[in-house]
């Protein structure tokens, strides 16, 4: 696609005519790339969640762990909605490796996995 995409841009970039059109195009395949890195963004967002799930257990955590994982779930499922007022997801997440770092290494390497996917996608 990006290869057709290329050289009808070539043949539109000779024409000043179309320069219109070309635009069009370059801004329609922008677009389609950062859909694309948005909805591969919010899949490992998701993932990342489901391997902190997964790493810790219900059984293991304590009362405010699971009170922030279940933030940081409700924040990673509707990220449509707007923040409430309470902390952000940003500030959940640090409170969260500072709950597991002591109990549970790994999951909160996972935690900081998150933070860096959040930070990629300028959250």
């Amino acid at each position: 696609m990006w290869f057709r995409l290329w050289r009808l841009a070539e043949f539109i970039v000779t024409s000043d005519t179309y320069s219109a059109a070309f635009d069009a195009i370059l801004w329609t395949a922008q677009q389609h790339n950062d859909n694309q890195e948005q909805a591969m963004s919010e899949n490992q967002l998701i993932s990342l969640y489901e391997k902190l799930r997964d790493t810790v257990g219900n059984d293991e955590i304590s009362e405010q762990q699971k009170y922030l994982m279940d933030k940081v779930e409700y924040h990673i499922h509707n990220q449509e909605e707007p923040d409430p007022d309470e902390p952000g997801i940003i500030d959940i997440l640090e409170m969260l490796i500072t709950e597991l770092e002591a109990d549970h290494p790994k999951a909160t390497l996972v935690v900081k996995k998150l933070l860096d996917t959040l930070s990629g996608m300028g959250i």
